[in-house]
């Protein structure tokens, strides 16, 4: 059946539908990594301490030139003016403007981040479990509804103590992983091999756009007078309920079970073989997943990317709100504007990847690790940029632009290669390499924040190398190890056997697989 025989149809709903949860997932977690700037008190009133080595960026007199850096508390600074001589005195200094109230240190901060992928990473297995028990939609509408009210009690929690403020984060970091699971699990479900890589990344993209509107509209809350850092928390709350509601009355766990279906769909997914043998509910075949090397090195390459990812996640913002001195609007601003490079990315890598399948140039396996090299490439070089940009604002923001962008070509990479490798059990392997390659949503803001205790540049650089070694190391593996071809374990020999009637939503399996099923 030609695609071109149902051209728009239900499955098309189904990923704007899983686009608007991924939008959500990013919008309510990237509004902690704005909003804390606005939440913790970065500066003192009292005199500056003694300057040392280290170079700050900061505005003296209104320029940008690099002045010696002070130690901490100064390090931290927000403010937009400082007037001070080199030999350390504090005549003529102008009184610090307070961003927030919280004085929870670089370390707590990185806790606050870290509990919240401690979260995320240990709930991916069980969610691919209560996925195949309950059905993928149902869990991820329980985790849609958790996580938003948890979003909508933080500024509670966070005036009442640090610890309740971690719970919140924690509920968050799980409900995000059940709903994460059940996306990449419902993909598998609705899309079709031939459409897989143009409305997977168009679902993917979802994170970009949340991460777009979080950063710059959470950025002018905070700083609106008649608002503030509280509400930066109810919208995004407020934005998963309605996602929730939608949820519940339009989405559906596979083809067979929606009613919605028009007659020219309904033939399109009954002539497509990988949603017939997705409609029995197999286990996944572990002892072989878990001893295929394609599989590791498939972890590794991912594991590559979430670090990069983790680092715009969580602690890009305080970058730039201390060692760049960036006020709350332009850190919005300069925070946003990688994640539009970043869609721009996946929606060309998207767009090439997908002519080039249908035109046969390239085999999958040969894309898959070509856009993930050629992103892993890129993302090294702007990493670089970072480093040697110092105190340009233009080089930093320039650096972040692109290493967003070709973050974006990665996703029809190594992101979506298990759906090739075995789309049946695309539910069960997303929540394991989401789980494992997750390590670094974890350790990045927990090491971030003992790296970089004093906010300077010189501390900052070294996580940069870092994350150098990371990506490149990862992207090698994948390129060399790696693969997009369909494994062996993904069939059973029951696949031939197993019917499916659509028009009366049901799946017909014969006798003799019930019985091998069972074996």
């Amino acid at each position: 059946m030609s695609l071109r025989s149902s051209v728009v149809g239900y499955r098309h709903l189904v990923a704007i539908i899983l686009f608007s949860i991924c939008f959500v997932i990013n919008v309510q977690r990237l509004s902690t990594a704005i909003v804390i700037v606005a939440m913790v008190n970065h500066t003192y009133k009292e005199p500056f301490a003694a300057i040392n080595s280290s170079k700050v960026c900061m505005s003296v007199n209104g320029s940008t030139d690099n002045v010696e850096e002070l130690k901490e508390p100064f390090a931290a600074i927000n403010s937009s003016k400082v007037c001070m001589s080199v030999n350390g005195s504090t005549d003529n200094v102008e009184e610090l403007k307070v961003e927030g109230k919280f004085h929870w240190s670089p370390k707590t901060q990185g806790y606050i981040f870290g509990i919240y992928f401690i979260g995320r990473t240990s709930a991916f297995l069980p969610s691919a479990k209560l996925g195949r028990l309950y059905e993928y939609r149902r869990i991820a509408l329980c985790a849609c509804i958790v996580a938003s009210l948890a979003t909508l009690l933080a500024p509670l929690a966070a005036r009442w103590h640090v610890y309740a403020f971690m719970v919140v984060q924690l509920l968050r970091g799980v409900g995000a992983a059940v709903m994460n699971t059940s996306v990449f699990a419902l993909m598998g479900h609705w899309f079709s091999k031939l459409e897989r890589g143009l409305l997977t990344t168009f679902v993917l993209t979802g994170y970009s756009m949340g991460a777009i509107f979080a950063t710059i509209v959470s950025g002018w809350i905070c700083d609106h007078p008649s608002m503030g850092w509280p509400v930066a928390f109810y919208m995004p709350g407020c934005l998963g309920i309605l996602t929730s509601i939608i949820m519940a009355a339009t989405l559906y766990e596979m083809p067979i079970n929606c009613p919605r279906l028009v007659e020219a769909e309904k033939k399109y997914f009954a002539s497509n073989q990988e949603q017939i043998a997705m409609a029995k509910n197999v286990s996944p075949p572990w002892k072989k997943i878990l001893t295929s090397v394609p599989i590791h090195a498939l972890i590794l390459g991912i594991f590559g990317q979430y670090w990069m990812q983790t680092y715009f996640w969580s602690v890009q913002s305080t970058f730039l709100g201390t060692v760049q001195q960036f006020s709350i609007i332009k850190n919005g601003v300069a925070s946003a504007l990688p994640y539009l490079l970043k869609a721009i990315g996946e929606y060309s890598a998207m767009a090439i990847s997908h002519w080039l399948l249908t035109k046969n140039v390239v085999g999958v396996n040969t894309l898959r690790k070509s856009c993930n090299t050629i992103g892993c490439a890129g993302i090294t070089a702007a990493i670089l940029g970072l480093y040697f940009g110092g105190c340009d604002d233009y080089v930093i923001v320039g650096a972040s632009l692109a290493s967003m962008f070709f973050l974006g070509v990665t996703v029809p990479g190594a992101l979506i290669s298990f759906y090739d490798m075995a789309p049946r059990f695309a539910g069960s392997l997303a929540g394991l390499l989401n789980g494992v390659s997750s390590l670094p949503t974890i350790v990045m803001p927990i090491a971030v924040g003992y790296l970089t205790k004093n906010q300077t540049l010189e501390e900052w650089q070294v996580v940069f190398l870092i994350s150098i070694g990371v990506v490149v190391s990862c992207a090698l593996i994948f390129a060399v190890f790696g693969s997009a071809k369909l494994q062996p374990w993904n069939s059973v020999d029951e696949d031939a056997s197993i019917t499916i009637d659509l028009s009366k939503s049901k799946v017909r399996v014969n006798e003799n697989t019930r019985q091998n099923s069972s074996m």
